[in-house]
């Protein structure tokens, strides 16, 4: 009996051990952050940046200005104003969840939050 109950907790260790890394593994982790993406599109073809965000480059940077000059937008830490309306509008335009702008924009779920 005393065997048996050795056997299954040294199981359950190692059992528990594979299933929690020792160290945080970092996530979002592309070489293609938000704001390089967001540099791309508007270094490229106005077409592409139309059907990301549904509107043009010219109009992106007059609003971005107006919401900057008017309404307190503000450059953060380490997200730009830019690239904050870049997140809402790709949001308000494909309707894509917190995980899929995490993922597009390779920022945690506190700054997606914001």
């Amino acid at each position: 009996m005393a065997y048996a109950l050795i056997f299954l907790a040294t199981s359950f260790a190692l059992a528990t051990q594979n299933l929690l890394p020792l160290r945080p593994i970092p996530m979002r982790t592309s070489i293609l952050s938000g704001q390089m993406w967001l540099d791309e599109l508007l270094a490229g073809h106005p077409e592409r940046f139309n059907e990301q965000f549904g509107m043009s480059k010219h109009a992106f940077q007059l609003l971005s200005r107006e919401l900057q000059f008017y309404s307190g937008l503000t450059n953060r830490r380490q997200v730009t104003a830019d690239e904050q309306l870049a997140t809402f509008l790709y949001f308000a335009r494909t309707g894509s969840s917190t995980r899929i702008l995490e993922e597009r924009f390779q920022r945690s779920p506190s700054t997606i939050g914001r």
